[in-house]
């Protein structure tokens, strides 16, 4: 049974032999919970970041990458700090607050696709994130939303040097999955993380979050408006090189 009644995506999901999930903003709408992880840690230096500034500097990229220059326009030389730490707080502060609100955070019909595809024997399931592992338990392990048996393969962070729009992450659940990127198809709520998956040869279907709503997401075959079974199509992106 299909499960998108829009035709253009029930066919580019039928076509698909492996169906690869993003996880920050995609599964769960947990950027407010970033944002706020990242102003609790530094606040001691007099610094607070607001929702402009994070969906233009910061959504879709790595803490390791993103607090060096959040530290510098705040008037704090990265090299004075160490930036090693402070991500290791602000990681620790997230995980405890999205652990406990991850049933509320999970965004509209993700769960239903999630199973929907997991009983379907002809098609894979993997995860590509840029979180670290411990992220990835804290929202999808038992005490989240219990769905990382769903997963046959997962893609971390701590995985790869380069992160998002990079297509790194994504070439490694092909090695992983040995499915080809022609066969796989991702979901990604980021512009940067369609430029990834674009970059990788991989189909993918974006879905903004309020966060990434005004981001380019060139190289993504459609933008919808969440991912239940009456999905609307928002917009078919500019392909890259076009």
């Amino acid at each position: 049974m299909a499960y998108f009644a829009d035709r253009r995506l029930s066919r580019l999901l039928d076509r698909c032999g492996l169906a690869v999930f993003d996880m920050n903003g995609l599964i769960v709408d947990d950027e407010e919970v970033q944002l706020q992880s990242v102003n609790r840690t530094l606040a001691r230096f007099g610094i607070a970041v607001g929702e402009e500034y994070w969906m233009a500097r910061c959504v879709g990229s790595r803490a390791e990458e993103y607090l060096p220059g959040i530290l510098e326009d705040g008037g704090v030389d990265p090299g004075s700090v160490d930036v090693g730490e402070l991500v290791a707080e602000k990681n620790a502060r997230y995980q405890r607050l999205v652990a406990s609100r991850a049933g509320e955070l999970a965004r509209p019909g993700v769960l239903a696709l999630i199973d929907h595809l997991h009983r379907d024997p002809g098609r894979g399931l993997a995860l590509a994130t840029s979180a670290n592992p411990e992220e990835v338990a804290s929202i999808l392990g038992p005490g989240g939303l219990g769905l990382m048996n769903r997963f046959s393969w997962v893609a971390h962070g701590g995985e790869v040097d380069a992160g998002k729009p990079d297509p790194a992450i994504y070439r490694l659940v092909s090695e992983k999955s040995g499915v080809s990127p022609d066969r796989c198809l991702v979901f990604e709520d980021s512009g940067v993380g369609a430029a990834a998956a674009a970059a990788a040869g991989m189909a993918c279907i974006a879905v903004p979050n309020r966060f990434t709503r005004g981001q380019e997401f060139t190289g993504a075959r459609f933008l919808v408006d969440n991912l239940t079974r009456e999905a609307r199509v928002l917009g078919v992106p500019r392909r890259a090189g076009t």
